[in-house]
């Protein structure tokens, strides 16, 4: 007998029909009344009474539920045990991000992680996208998370998921409020940015180029070192700014920025790790949270959205 056999025979009692059974542990109909003719045949015994169509267990299967049962608990508890042991020896976790992936993206996604592995020591750098692939290149972190696709061929790129990249304005600029302007019309604004290494700034130049648009027909007044010094420059001047939507979106919901709806663009989250060098366990382990966590909440977007 196989634990798999086991299983599917349980599940079956307890949801009351092969048909549920096989629904809720994803294999066909057919697989399920293999594993329990497999288990029937090797005992020489029936466990399931095929009568008027329903499912009623033997003398020998109330036998086997009430020891299966205590062998699928065991199994349940030793495979806990052993995950318990392996995280127990996961070791400590260096993550280093982009300034925009650590300050808004991030957070909630360490703050659930750590919670789920106490034992893990973190710690976590920011820095450009220069630096970050720097720290990941000579070892001093394990880990890294950018907002763009790192091209170099000595990392390992994984992409995570994409971002929104938004222009946003004050209520005191002249195009608050206004839906219709374009990527032509942005040279007529002055514009704040933060430093050259943001990969999101870069996306944007980019993306001007693609629109026909030089990046010496912006006027930038001044680039500051963090995107919280963009926002609340924008937030209470008169100039514009691109922006990664998770570093805007509190002040996006209170009004007080505005999103041209014509001009966006989506970026990409990245984690980035080393060409030839074994990842931590650690950093496997959050990473492997990363891909779940993301996977699940893109199925939800799916199911949200209208059809």
């Amino acid at each position: 007998m196989t634990f798999e056999q086991l299983r599917v025979f349980l599940e079956i009692v307890r949801s009351g029909s092969f048909t549920k059974a096989a629904a809720r542990l994803g294999i066909s109909q057919a697989a399920a009344s293999a594993a329990v003719a497999a288990l029937e045949t090797r005992y020489k015994t029936h466990f399931l009474d095929r009568k008027n169509r329903q499912d009623q267990l033997t003398p020998a299967g109330h036998i086997l539920l009430e020891e299966g049962e205590k062998l699928q608990a065991g199994f349940e508890a030793f495979r806990s045990r052993l995950a318990q042991l392996d995280q127990e020896h996961l070791g400590p976790l260096r993550l280093a991000a982009s300034q925009t992936a650590l300050r808004y993206w991030l957070p909630p996604l360490i703050e659930t992680f750590a919670r789920q592995h106490p034992q893990i020591e973190l710690s976590l750098q920011e820095g450009s996208t220069t630096q970050v692939a720097n720290a990941v290149a000579i070892g001093a972190a394990d880990l890294g998370v950018l907002e763009q696709e790192w091209g170099e061929s000595d990392f390992v790129v994984e992409r995570l998921g994409t971002y929104r990249l938004v222009v946003v304005v004050g209520t005191r600029h002249p195009w608050s409020g206004r839906a219709d302007i374009e990527w032509k019309d942005l040279p007529q604004s002055d514009w704040v940015s933060q430093q050259h290494g943001a990969a999101h700034h870069e996306l944007f130049t980019q993306a001007l180029a693609q629109a026909g648009l030089l990046p010496s027909e912006m006027e930038h007044i001044v680039r500051f070192p963090s995107p919280e010094a963009v926002v609340s420059a924008v937030q209470h001047g008169t100039s514009a700014a691109a922006l990664p939507e998770c570093a805007v979106a509190s002040a996006l919901a209170t009004g007080a920025l505005w999103r041209l709806p014509a001009v966006q663009l989506h970026g990409t989250w990245s984690a980035l790790s080393y060409q030839g060098r074994a990842l931590a366990p650690a950093a496997r382990a959050f990473l492997g949270f990363l891909r779940d966590t993301l996977a699940r909440e893109a199925l939800d977007a799916d199911a949200a959205a209208p059809r």
